[in-house]
């Protein structure tokens, strides 16, 4: 009996697939590749983008440790930190963000902190430590930056959102264990 309940469920399935392909093959119609890059120095492991006043790219190159800086065509300007804990080094930085004055903001994930970059990609701050008090992280992997100015952390495995000024000094929190 299991089986016969098995091969019904598994006709059904197999219907509901072949009546939703059209529709899924229509919608990736609508969308168009306009460029794509590759790296000849090596691989990338992209996790998080953000995009400069003159339209370069930067991205947190995860498991290579690293930011990368692309042109607005994909060359490749500028490679920035490697692996440590020092400054301008990383350990699997995950999300990154500009602020209206260039400054690059990274969530160094593994650190537990977040750094503050010139837009040449010189260090100029870092804070946090791991913990669950304010202003520590467990796991930061993304960050966003109002028109103020003001860093927002998505401090994950505190289950938090963090405010801090653009000097990093903590402002407010949301969430947290519960």
């Amino acid at each position: 009996m299991q089986s016969v309940i098995f091969i019904i469920s598994l006709f059904i399935i197999i219907g509901l697939a072949f009546i939703s392909l059209p529709a899924i093959s229509e919608d990736y119609q609508r969308f168009t590749l306009l460029q794509s890059w590759y790296d000849l120095t090596g691989y990338w492991i992209p996790e998080d983008v953000a995009t400069d006043n003159f339209g370069n790219i930067l991205m947190t190159d995860i498991f290579n440790h690293r930011i990368i800086k692309l042109s607005p065509d994909g060359k490749i300007l500028k490679i920035i930190g490697s692996k440590g804990i020092g400054d301008c080094q990383f350990s699997n930085p995950c999300g990154i963000s500009l602020d209206k004055e260039g400054n690059i903001y990274v969530a160094d994930t593994y650190n537990n902190r977040i750094q503050k970059l010139s837009a040449d990609g010189d260090f100029i701050a870092k804070w946090g430590t791991k913990g669950k008090g304010d202003g520590q992280f467990y796991y930061p992997c993304d960050i966003s930056i109002d028109s103020s100015n003001n860093i927002y952390v998505a401090d994950t495995y505190n289950n938090r959102i963090q405010k801090f000024s653009s000097d990093g000094i903590f402002l407010k929190k949301w969430g947290g264990d519960g």
